[in-house]
C-alpha cells in the first residue's frame, strides 16, 4: 500500500512539473496572443533579378516587376540584412490592409464551418459529390477533398485537381474554390456546360491544404495571418514556427534561391523534402489520381495529347503562375502553359506569367505536379490588396475566378492544345418539330487564339474521349480559313429518343491544335409530329 501512495505521489509531481509553465506562468498559455511580434512592412528597392533571387527567402507579399520594388514583412534582424546587403527601403506606398482583431471579418468562414457546409453540400447531392478523407495535418484536422462527379455515369473522365489555402493566413483562398464548387453543384442540370462537365470529369476540390495555420489566422489575425503549418522546429518564437508548406513539396526541394533552412524563417523548407503530413498527403493522393506523363529528366516535355489540370489559389498580386520557379529557363511545355494561362488570364484579368519572374521559389506544388508527373498546373495569385480584403471586395475577387476556373476544368482533356486551339464562344441550338420536317439546326461561333479555325466538330450525348463519331459543322462561307468562323449543322430529329441530350462542340486550329469544350443541350419533346413553337436553347462564354 505504501509502494501505491509513493507512486501516486511521484505521478503527481510528474505531472506538476510538466505542466508547472501553464499553471504559474499564464502568459505561455496565450503566448501568440500576449507576444506583440516585431514585424515591420517595408518597402524594398532591389537593383536587379540577381538580387530579388537573394531576397526570395524573406515574407516577400508583392513585386513590382515595372519599378523594381517589393513589398515585405520583416523582422528587425532581416531589416538590419537588408541595409548591410545594400536594399534600399522605403515606406510602403498604400499597404494593404492589416487584421485589427481577433478575428476575421464575417465573410472569410472559419475551418469548422468550411467543413460544416462542405458536409450540408455532400449531404444535398449525394449523387454528385463524394468526401474523401486523403490524410492528417499535423494537430490532426482532416484533409477533405470533394470528388465531384455524376457517380451513375462510368467510364473514362478527364480530371482537375483544385487546391486552396496551403497558406493559412490566405483566407480567400478557400471561399474561390466553394464558390467553384457552389458553382458546379448548383448549375447541374441548368447549365449545360456545367451538366456536361460533372457528368463527364473529375473534378477534386480540397478547400484547405493547411487548416491548422488557416486555424491559427483566425485566432491571431493580428499577426499578419499564419503562412506555415504548425509543426515545430527549432527554437523559434512561437509566432514563427511552422513550414512553409509550399516549399516542402519533392520535387527540386531546396535547389537554389526561394526557400530558407532556418526553421524560424517564413519560408522554412521543413527538414527534408515531403517532410510534413499535409505534403505527403497531397503527393500521395494527387499521384493516385493522375499517371506519370512526363519522362524522367527536366528538359523532357509531356505530350502534347496528356491530359489532367491541377489549379491551387494563393494570395495575392493578380496573377496567373506556371513553372518554373526554380529558374528562368522555361519549362518544355513552357509555350503551351503560356497559351493557356493567357487564355485563362482573359477570364479573370490577371497578369499571366512564368513563376520565377515573380522571385524563385523551390519545392513549390505547381512545380511538383509538372515535375514529376507532367500536369500542367498553375498557380492564381487572387487580388491586389492583401490577405485580408474587406468583405465589400469579397465578390469581385471570387467570381471572375470561378469563370477562370470553369475555363481550366473544360481545358483537362487536352490542356497543351487548349491554350491555343479556337474557343467556341456561342452555341444556338434550335429545334423544329413540324410534321415531318423535324430538324435540329447547330450554329456555333469559334475564335481562334493562334491561327485560323481549321473546324468545328459536335458530339452527341457523349464527349469526344468516349465518342468516336464527330459531326463536323460547315462554314458559314464555305471555307474554314479566318480567325471568325460562323459553322452550322442540321440534325434529324426522329434519329433521336425524346428526351435531353447533350450536345458537345469544340473547334480546332490550323495548327490541329483543339481548344476547349463547350456544350448545349438539346430538348426533345415525347410527342412527335406536332406544331410547337421552336426551342431556343444556347450557350455563350465570355472571355
Amino acid at each position: 500500500m505504501k509502494s501505491f501512495y509513493l507512486h501516486c505521489l511521484h505521478r503527481l509531481l510528474l505531472l506538476c512539473i510538466c505542466f508547472a509553465p501553464f499553471l504559474f506562468n499564464p502568459v505561455m498559455d496565450a503566448r501568440v496572443k500576449a507576444e506583440s511580434p516585431q514585424f515591420s512592412l517595408i518597402q524594398v528597392k532591389y537593383a536587379n533579378e540577381s538580387s530579388l533571387a537573394n531576397a526570395s527567402w524573406l515574407d516577400i507579399w508583392q513585386v513590382d516587376q515595372i519599378n523594381h520594388t517589393f513589398l515585405a514583412s520583416v523582422t528587425a534582424d532581416q531589416l538590419t540584412w537588408l541595409k548591410s546587403n545594400g536594399f534600399n527601403l522605403q515606406a510602403p506606398q498604400n499597404p494593404p490592409k492589416l487584421p485589427t482583431g481577433p478575428s476575421l471579418d464575417d465573410c472569410y468562414r472559419p475551418i469548422a464551418v468550411l467543413n460544416t457546409d462542405l458536409a450540408s453540400r455532400a449531404q444535398a447531392y449525394p449523387d454528385l459529390v463524394e468526401l474523401m478523407n486523403i490524410g492528417s495535418s499535423y494537430e490532426g484536422q482532416d484533409l477533405t477533398v470533394a470528388r465531384i462527379t455524376n457517380h451513375h455515369i462510368l467510364g473514362i473522365k478527364p480530371r482537375f485537381f483544385l487546391m486552396a489555402n496551403i497558406h493559412g493566413r490566405e483566407v480567400i483562398t478557400p471561399e474561390v474554390a466553394f464558390a467553384f464548387l457552389d458553382t458546379l453543384l448548383n448549375g447541374y442540370g441548368r447549365n449545360p456546360l456545367v451538366t456536361a462537365l460533372v457528368d463527364w470529369q473529375e473534378i477534386y476540390v480540397l478547400l484547405s491544404a493547411n487548416p491548422d495555420g488557416h486555424i491559427k489566422t483566425e485566432q491571431y489575425a493580428n499577426i499578419d495571418g499564419w503562412r506555415k503549418n504548425t509543426q515545430p522546429y527549432g527554437q523559434c518564437l512561437s509566432y514563427t514556427y511552422g513550414v512553409d508548406l509550399n516549399r516542402n513539396f519533392s520535387f527540386n526541394w531546396g535547389v537554389g534561391p526561394g526557400s530558407s533552412s532556418f526553421p524560424c524563417d517564413i519560408t522554412y523548407r521543413g527538414p527534408g523534402a515531403a517532410s510534413e503530413p499535409e505534403t505527403q498527403a497531397i503527393q500521395n493522393f494527387v499521384r493516385s489520381i493522375f499517371p506519370d506523363q512526363r519522362g524522367n529528366l527536366d528538359s523532357d516535355p509531356a505530350p502534347n495529347t496528356a491530359s489532367g489540370i491541377l489549379v491551387t489559389l494563393h494570395s495575392y498580386g493578380n496573377l496567373i503562375l506556371w513553372p518554373w520557379g526554380t529558374t528562368g529557363s522555361p519549362a518544355p511545355n513552357s509555350a503551351q502553359l503560356s497559351s493557356l494561362g493567357q487564355k485563362m488570364s482573359e477570364t479573370n484579368l490577371y497578369t499571366p506569367i512564368q513563376s520565377y519572374q515573380l522571385y524563385p521559389t523551390n519545392g513549390t506544388t505547381d512545380d511538383w505536379a509538372y515535375g514529376e508527373l507532367g500536369l500542367a498546373s498553375f498557380t492564381f495569385e487572387i487580388g491586389d490588396d492583401g490577405f485580408f480584403p474587406a468583405c465589400s471586395r469579397y465578390n469581385s475577387l471570387v467570381q471572375p475566378n470561378v469563370s477562370a476556373l470553369l475555363l481550366a476544368a473544360r481545358s483537362a482533356f487536352l490542356p497543351y492544345q487548349t491554350g491555343s486551339g479556337p474557343e467556341i464562344t456561342n452555341v444556338q441550338v434550335v429545334t423544329s418539330t413540324i410534321k415531318v420536317s423535324d430538324q435540329i439546326s447547330v450554329t456555333a461561333s469559334a475564335q481562334a487564339w493562334i491561327g485560323s479555325v481549321n473546324a468545328v466538330t459536335a458530339y452527341i450525348d457523349l464527349p469526344p474521349w468516349v465518342n468516336h463519331n464527330p459531326l463536323n459543322l460547315t462554314a458559314q462561307d464555305g471555307h474554314f480559313n479566318q480567325t471568325f468562323e460562323t459553322a452550322h449543322l442540321v440534325l434529324q430529329a426522329s434519329k433521336f429518343q425524346a428526351g435531353r441530350h447533350l450536345l458537345w462542340i469544340m473547334a480546332q486550329a490550323d495548327n490541329g491544335d483543339w481548344g476547349s469544350l463547350n456544350a448545349s443541350f438539346i430538348d426533345l419533346p415525347s410527342t412527335r409530329h406536332l406544331l410547337f413553337l421552336p426551342l431556343m436553347n444556347s450557350s455563350t462564354i465570355q472571355h
